[in-house]
């Protein structure tokens, strides 16, 4: 017997699970390659809305200290506010600019940067104007008029601008998102084609080995019984290959040499 022939049957074992063994790594692989890139994906969705509402907590953190610094200037008249008002003016045109350089589609800023200038026109015009010497009634009135007709006007369409802003970059988000979902599906694809793949892959090998293996087994078990118990004929059926084909001629063989001793 050929050295490739007793070969066979190992060949082919180890030809059919390294298959499966090199579907599953390759699944395996793919689906890593998948999941980091979802987790990058997802990671960035995250971090660009946490980062958009901490833009506009800045600017209505800014706006918040910029209303109440003109609300002691303007109704108590103490001017001590007013770098406090500026410095604030400044943190929310800085705030400003810095989501305009960190946003992609800067046209979602637009309104908000009319807002916030209208108001910044509407604090310089007034902090412009030098102190009174002496708070009369009549200053005191037209400061109040100015806040709560103008500035308050101005500093509400602000806070309206701001929320809009939050409103329309969580609503850019969307699309990414639904990218997200799509990207899910795609990472969860390679395993359930490999699943398919190995289940089938299994199939067959139950099948060749029920076929080529167990069955022939059997069949020469029963002959071999049948010819040492009943010295019936050791006559076997069925397809043998490889090994078992190799074994059923050593049988066959012994049993010649057997009967050819006990003829002499």
């Amino acid at each position: 017997m050929s050295k490739n022939r007793m070969k066979g049957l190992r060949k082919k074992s180890i030809a059919g699970f390294s298959c499966i063994v090199l579907l599953l790594a390759f699944s395996g692989v793919v689906s890593m390659l998948e999941l980091g890139q979802l987790s990058r994906d997802a990671e960035e969705i995250f971090g660009a809305s946490t980062r958009n509402v901490e833009l506009a907590q800045d600017m209505l953190d800014a706006a918040q200290s910029q209303h109440t610094a003109l609300m002691h200037i303007a109704i108590f008249g103490q001017y001590e506010f007013a770098d406090s008002c500026r410095h604030s003016s400044e943190r929310l045109t800085a705030t400003l600019e810095l989501a305009r350089e960190e946003i992609y589609d800067a046209s979602s800023l637009d309104s908000l940067s009319m807002a916030t200038a209208r108001l910044a026109t509407t604090v310089e015009d007034f902090m412009a104007v030098e102190p009174p010497i002496e708070r009369t009634d009549s200053i005191v009135r037209a400061n109040a008029m100015w806040y709560t007709r103008q500035y308050e006007a101005d500093y509400m369409a602000l806070h309206n601008a701001v929320k809009n802003y939050i409103t329309s970059m969580q609503g850019t988000l969307a699309p990414r998102t639904e990218l997200l979902k799509k990207n899910a599906y795609r990472t969860v694809m390679p395993v359930l084609i490999t699943q398919i793949v190995t289940i089938l892959i299994v199939l067959m090998l139950f099948y060749f080995v029920n076929c080529y293996g167990v069955k022939p087994i059997t069949e020469l078990n029963k002959r071999l019984d049948d010819y040492l118990r009943y010295k019936l004929p050791f006559t076997v059926k069925g397809e043998f290959v490889d090994e078992l084909a190799s074994i059923k001629e050593q049988i066959e063989v012994l049993i010649t040499r057997n009967k050819r001793r006990i003829d002499d």
